[in-house]
Parts: structure tokens; C-alpha cells; sequence
């Protein structure tokens, strides 16, 4: 050591060791001066003017040039002491301390680069950049000391105030609480807390405690299923869960699907309309094949029933219903509220039906080969009963036990005045009828020859007239417009040379030179205020009349054709449904007079088969009709709206070839499926009686069960009706008659008809009871259909009272 300290002080300082006997004074301690004072990076000058660098662990001395190093002894060394702020430089041929080679030396405190090892911090500074001034001591001016309190994190400082760098009670491993910062720029915990795990009550950062889970199950923590719990550190035991596997064609857990596997749906179950519903390889569904339609474009798409005018074919038939007019809702599905039901069993003829009840549609036994009986309906609407016709045989002048006789002629004769005779047994007052009965003249038998007479004032069969007997027949009811009938010789034909328009003949709207025009209707109007159109010549003035006349409209020639307007011609057909078909399909020709403005209609050209009163009517059509007849394309006879229901109904007296306009329309304007039914004359007929009680009065005159009858005809009275018993009845003398079923068992109803179509009255119940009564005032001869029937179909045991 000594040796260092020797080879390190030179020359000069080995001269003053020599020269004083006192030992080294030990170097001063860093950052101290000679005197005692502490002084850092501050340069000072010496007493020479020679500058001195005063640092940390240097003092005054001098400096003096060595050749070498000094002689050093094992004891104690003397050195003389330099004199204050002095220093003396010697020569020295040894090494020495150079400041400024970036080593530091004995005394030196830095010495360029060379720190020492020292920095700001270890300078009792907080931070910045030590440097080592020209003296080679420490150069602190780039370091600097931090302030804790001033709200910023400086240093080695955790924190400052309100800043916490980031940190909280969770950082710094509490569950909860209030983190704070210490006067001393240190983190503060004391209001930080630490939750219990296992108290059954999740807190702070705890996933869950005991069997509180937080609301978490398998599925919430990315599995299919399985059953969840809580770890002993309040964590998440999912061990029990399990993920089922997308692609193994299983539908499994949350999957929507997987593979083929759709679960039983479809595009149409996903909200589409049609197409291919997949699978992604996620399990959801793949509904890229599913296409929408659009309901509204006019085209049937998927699964819509119908779209606008497209109903596919479709027809209320089709759709269960009888007749109407079906159409397609906003939503593509078929409305059928156009649509109407008929119901067998109501007594009309709807649709479809060949009869209905006592409803035949004209047709009789003898319409169908047969000679005589009581033609029925079947129960299902479908088709005519024969099986009470009967083809009649057995002498027509003795009582031959059967009903009927073997001359059809004559049987209908005797059979007009008394059914029973064709519909129960020919008896002995059905042979003395014969007897009487020309049409049984000469026919066999018992029965007498002979046939009639032509020219005794009477007519008898096979006879048309005789004498001033015209059966009833004049000029009008065979097609004229007037004038006087007469009978020919041969009481086999009339004679129309009396009649108007005979011999007629020249356009009725123009001057034809001639009397009358080829019009009959128009010849009789313009003759009945101008006789002389008639009597001498159709002039000029008879045109104008009928130019001005309705009924001479579409008289042909000059006033165009009588019948243009019309749509079809049915000739002379009868019966049920003789022609049908829909207004929609239309246009407007005729308006009737009734039931609102007129529409699209139907205008059917009709020729009286035979003289008689017809009935017209459209039951049976699918929407509110009214019904027109007109003479000829401008002149209405007569309208009607609605008749029973909403169906319309009327009735015309009509000579034999008379052609009349029927113009089926609908109310206000409306359109729809519609049947035109036309009844001949004397159709309804007493065809539907079940008895004949000839001219009985009296208590009981008959008596029986409704319960083993039929529903022949139905009473406008006492609700709906069911089985019938229908009893003929002839009024023995003029007399006002009463008919009642005091004594029956059960709540009647009875009825009057005319015939088998035609009602007269009803009563259902009469004196508080619930038996029935009515009153007709009847001439001699004149036969009635008394209807015993039930109260809303009601069946029972009843009996019949008449008395005059």
C-alpha cells in the first residue's frame, strides 16, 4: 500500500517526506476541500492564478513533476504540509495521475467517461445524467431531485396523490375496496378487503361461490350441455359439461341441425315458401335453397291456393259446395264466401239435384213409361223414386183390383176426377166412372162401344171442339192477338179464319197497302185505337202509330227483330235447370223494372209448348237474382226480385207458340252462377197425395204415424219440416170446409194445397194447444192436398177431422 502511495505522490512529495518527520495525512474523504467544506462542481483558482479543480474527496495541495517513484520505507513517512492555495510542480520521471485519460485516478473523483460507478441516484439525487467536468470532478447539473405530492408519478415514486398508475385493490391481489396513495408516495391498502370463497355468495372477482353460480350453466360457457360447478377457489368446474360434436349427422344440444339431420323442417317451416332447406357445417340452417313467392302477381307459386284471377282450375263444385262463385283472398287462399250449399230435402231443386222432396221437376210416373203410381224423390236428391209407378192393366169397366185400368186413355180420364182409382185400386166406383167416361168408349171389355159424337155441343174425347164448345180455347190462347174462334165441321181442328192476324201480313212499321201487318201483338195494339189499319189497309198513319207503340219493338222488318237481344233459345223445354250458366260471363241487354240497376245479364228466348200458366223461376242459382219477362226486346211484362230467398220467381199465362223474353239479372248489378227452372202447366198435379179420402167428413176420417211417411211437402209454417202425410180430399158440395188434428199425439202442423206445387195456407198450432186448423171455402167438386206434418220435423201419431 505504501508503495502505491509513494510511486502515486512523486517527486515533490517525497522531498517533503524527507524533510519533516510527521506521517502521511490520509486523504481527504470524496466531495470534502482541504478545509473541511463540501463543495460539488465548483471550480476554483488558486493563489498562483493556476486553476484547481475542488471536488468531492480533493483538497489544496500542489503539483510537482516525478521521474520515477519515490524511496518508501516500511514505517511510518513524513511529508511536509503544502502551503495554503500553493502548489509546487517538480519533476518527476515516474507515472502519475493524469485527469483527462478516462481513468480515474488517486484524487480524482470522475475522470472522463469513467464515473466511477456513480450516478444522480448515488449522489442522493432522484434521477438525470451524471457527467465528470473538466477537473475530473462529478458534473451534477443534469440531475435532478422529485417532489412527492405534486400529483405526478416521478422516479422511483409508486405512485403521487390521485395518481395510481393504473393500479387498484384487484392488482394488487384484494377482492375489493379503495386503493390510495401514502404521503410518502407509496401504495395505500389499508381500504382494500378480501372476499370469503365458500360462503355461497359470488363477490368480487369470484366466478362463483358454492351454489351460487352467477347465472352460468354449460351452455353459457361455450359447451352443449351438462351440469356445472363451482371449483373449492370459486372458479368454474366445467369437468362436468360436454361439447357434442357439429357433423356427425345427429341433431345434438343447441344444434339447429347437423347434416341431413333437419329435425322435420323444411323452407316452408323456416317462414319461406318453397326450396331446399341445408345444413352449415356450423349446425345452423342453410336457408340459401329457400325462395319466397309472391302472393299478388296473378300466379299460383308454392304453396298458395290461388293468386287473383288464377284459382287453378278450381270451382266452388270442386271446393264441397254446390254452386257460386269462388274467388281468392289477398292472402292466396280460396274465399268461398260467393259460395252456396244446396240442401236435399228442402223441397227446391238446387244445382246438381235431379229432385228434391215433392219437387219433381215436371217429371211424373207417366213422364217415365209408366201408366200411372206416385212418382218419388230419392233421399239423396239424386234421382227419381219409380218404384210406386205402376203400368196400369185390368178391364177399365169392372173393378179389377189393381190400380189403373188397361186403356191408358181412359184411365187418366177417370183418374182426373179420382186419383185413388190410378194410385190405390180400380174399384167399382173407378169402373161406374168408366162407364160414364167417353174416353172409355169402345176400349174393351165391359166397357161399352161407341166413340164421340161431333156436333152435340159437347166435347168428348179425341175431339178438339164441337160446336160452340172450344175446351176453353179462344183466339189469344192460340197465339193471336185477337178475334172471334170458331170449331170446324169435323170438330177435330179450330177455325182461325176470325182470328186477328190471319191473313196479315207487310212490315208494321212502314205503309204496306194491305189490313194488319205480319205482327200479330203489334196488328191487335195499333187496331184496338185504329180500327181502319185493320179493316182496309195498314196506311202510312198505322206505321207511325206502331213506330210509337213498345209493343210493336223488334216486331221485324222496319222495327227490327223481336228477339235480337237474345243471348240463347231453349224452344220449349221445361223442367228443372233447363238451361243455367254465370252473369259474370255476360253483358247488360235487358233492366228490369225491380231490384235495383241492372247488370251483366241473361236474356233466354222461351215458346209456349202447349196454352197454360208457366212458372219461371232461378232457385237453385248462386247469388241475389231478379227475374224479368219481356214480350219483345224493349216491352216488359212483368219482374220480380226476390220470391223465396234470395231466388226470384214468376208466373205467365201463355198461349201455345207464344215466345216470351226471361232475363235472368241479379240485384243491383250483381252477377253469379244462376239456374232457370220453367214448370208447365198443371205439372204440380196430386202425384205427391198418399190417399185419397174421396168426399169423407166427419171425426177420424183418416188416421195414422207420420214416423212411417215421407217428406212429400213442406208448409211455409211451424219451422222446418220432416215426414208428411199428404190426403186427397173432393168436396162433396159447396161449402166453406175445416180440416184440423185435434186428437193427434204430437205438435202438428197442417197445410192446404192446390196441388203438388202450390201452397194455399198453414197453421202450426190453433186454441193455445198444439194442434192445427184451417178453412177454405171449396166448391162442389173441387179437390184439395191436406198436409198433416210436425212441428220443426216432428214425427207422431195424428188425425185428420173435416168438416163442412
Amino acid at each position: 500500500m505504501k508503495s502505491r502511495v509513494w510511486g502515486r505522490l512523486g517527486l515533490g512529495t517525497l522531498l517533503v517526506l524527507g524533510a519533516c518527520t510527521d506521517d502521511i495525512p490520509a486523504l481527504p474523504p470524496a466531495g470534502s476541500t482541504g478545509t473541511g467544506e463540501t463543495e460539488v462542481g465548483t471550480p476554483t483558482e488558486g493563489p498562483t492564478g493556476e486553476s484547481t479543480s475542488v471536488g468531492p474527496g480533493s483538497g489544496t495541495g500542489s503539483t510537482s513533476d516525478t521521474t520515477g517513484p519515490a524511496d518508501t520505507t516500511a514505517d511510518d513517512s513524513t511529508t511536509s504540509e503544502p502551503t495554503s492555495g500553493e502548489s509546487t510542480a517538480s519533476d518527476s520521471t515516474g507515472p502519475g495521475v493524469v485527469c483527462g485519460d478516462d481513468v480515474v485516478g488517486a484524487g480524482e473523483q470522475c475522470d472522463g467517461n469513467d464515473l466511477g460507478g456513480e450516478d444522480c441516484i448515488s449522489q442522493g439525487f432522484d434521477a438525470g445524467e451524471l457527467a465528470c467536468a473538466g477537473d475530473c470532478t462529478f458534473d451534477a447539473t443534469d440531475c435532478v431531485t422529485f417532489t412527492c405530492g405534486n400529483d405526478v408519478i416521478e422516479g422511483a415514486e409508486a405512485c403521487d396523490g390521485v395518481e395510481l398508475a393504473g393500479e387498484d385493490c384487484l392488482t394488487q391481489g384484494f377482492d375489493a375496496g379503495a386503493l390510495a396513495c401514502a404521503g410518502d408516495c407509496t401504495l395505500d391498502t389499508t381500504g382494500c378487503v378480501t372476499f370469503m370463497c365458500g360462503n355461497d355468495l359470488v363477490e368480487g372477482a369470484e366466478a362463483c361461490d358454492g351454489s351460487d353460480l352467477g347465472g352460468e350453466d354449460c351452455l353459457t360457457q361455450g359447451f352443449d350441455a351438462g351440469m356445472i360447478a363451482c371449483a373449492g377457489d370459486c372458479s368454474l368446474d366445467t369437468s362436468g359439461c360436454v361439447t357434442f360434436m357439429c357433423g356427425n349427422g345427429m341433431i345434438e344440444g343447441m344444434e339447429a341441425c347437423d347434416g341431413v339431420d333437419l329435425g322435420g323442417q323444411t323452407c316452408i317451416g323456416q317462414g319461406f315458401d318453397a326450396g331446399m332447406l341445408g345444413c352449415t357445417p356450423g349446425c345452423a340452417f342453410d336457408t340459401s335453397g329457400c325462395v319466397t313467392f309472391t302472393c299478388g302477381n296473378g300466379v299460383i307459386e308454392g304453396m298458395e291456393s290461388c293468386d287473383g284471377a288464377d284459382l287453378g282450375g278450381q270451382t266452388c263444385s270442386s271446393q264441397g259446395f254446390d254452386a257460386g262463385a269462388l274467388g281468392c283472398t289477398p292472402g292466396c287462399v280460396f274465399d268461398t264466401g260467393g259460395c252456396i250449399t244446396f240442401t236435399c230435402g228442402d223441397g227446391v231443386i238446387q244445382g246438381a239435384e235431379v229432385c228434391d222432396g215433392a219437387s219433381l221437376g215436371g217429371e211424373s210416373c207417366a213422364t217415365q213409361g209408366f201408366d200411372g203410381g206416385v212418382l218419388g224423390c230419392q233421399a239423396d236428391c239424386s234421382g227419381l223414386d219409380t218404384s210406386a209407378c205402376t203400368n196400369f192393366g185390368g178391364d177399365c169397366c169392372a173393378a179389377n183390383g189393381t190400380p189403373g185400368c188397361d186403356d191408358l186413355g181412359c184411365a187418366n180420364a177417370v183418374c182426373l176426377f179420382n186419383p185413388s182409382c190410378c194410385n190405390v185400386t180400380w174399384d167399382a166406383a173407378c169402373a161406374a166412372a168408366a162407364a160414364g167416361e167417353l174416353a172409355c168408349q169402345g176400349v174393351g171389355g165391359s166397357c161399352p162401344g161407341g166413340g164421340p159424337v161431333c156436333g152435340n155441343g159437347v166435347v168428348e174425347a179425341g175431339e178438339f171442339c164441337d160446336g160452340a164448345d172450344l175446351a176453353g180455347e179462344d183466339c189469344t190462347t192460340l197465339g193471336f192477338a185477337g178475334g172471334v174462334l170458331a170449331c170446324n165441321p169435323d170438330c177435330l181442328s179450330f177455325d182461325t179464319s176470325g182470328c186477328m192476324g190471319i191473313g196479315f201480313s207487310g212490315d208494321c212499321c212502314a205503309a204496306n197497302g194491305t189490313p194488319g201487318c205480319d205482327d200479330p201483338a203489334c196488328t191487335n195494339a195499333i187496331c184496338a185505337i185504329d180500327p181502319f189499319c185493320c179493316s182496309n189497309q195498314w196506311d202510312g198513319i198505322c206505321a207511325n202509330e206502331a213506330i210509337a207503340e213498345p209493343i210493336c219493338a223488334g216486331a221485324g222488318g222496319s222495327c227490327g227483330a223481336p228477339f235480337a237481344c237474345a243471348d240463347e233459345d231453349i224452344g220449349s223445354t221445361t223442367g228443372a235447370a233447363v238451361t243455367s250458366g254465370n252473369t259474370g260471363g255476360d253483358d247488360n241487354d235487358l233492366d228490369g223494372s225491380c231490384g235495383g240497376a241492372g247488370g251483366n245479364d241473361r236474356v233466354i228466348t222461351f215458346t209456349a209448348p202447349v196454352a197454360g200458366t208457366y212458372t219461371f223461376d232461378t232457385f237453385g242459382s248462386g247469388y241475389d237474382t231478379k227475374l224479368s219477362l219481356f214480350s219483345n226486346c224493349t216491352t216488359e211484362i212483368s219482374c220480380n226480385d226476390d220470391a223465396v230467398g234470395l231466388q226470384s220467381q214468376l208466373q205467365l199465362d201463355m198461349a201455345a207458340g207464344q215466345t216470351v223474353l226471361v232475363v235472368v239479372d241479379g240485384f243491383n248489378g250483381a252477377t253469379g252462377a244462376w239456374v232457370l227452372n220453367i214448370t208447365a202447366p198443371g205439372a204440380g198435379g196430386f202425384a205427391c197425395a198418399d190417399e185419397d179420402i174421396g168426399s169423407a167428413t166427419g171425426a177420424a176420417v183418416t188416421s195414422g204415424n207420420t214416423g212411417a211417411d215421407d217428406d212429400d211437402l213442406d208448409g211455409s209454417c211451424g219451422g222446418t219440416s220432416g215426414n208428411d202425410r199428404v190426403v186427397l180430399f173432393t168436396a162433396p158440395a159447396a161449402a166453406l170446409f175445416t180440416f184440423d188434428t185435434f186428437g193427434s199425439g204430437y205438435d202438428t202442423k197442417l197445410s192446404l194445397f192446390s196441388d203438388c206445387g202450390s201452397e194455399i195456407s198453414c197453421n202450426d198450432d190453433t186454441g193455445g194447444g198444439l194442434q192445427s186448423q184451417l178453412t177454405l171455402n171449396m166448391a162442389a167438386g173441387e179437390q184439395v192436398l191436406v198436409v198433416v206434418d210436425g212441428f220443426n220435423g216432428a214425427t207422431g201419431n195424428w188425425v185428420l177431422n173435416i168438416a163442412p
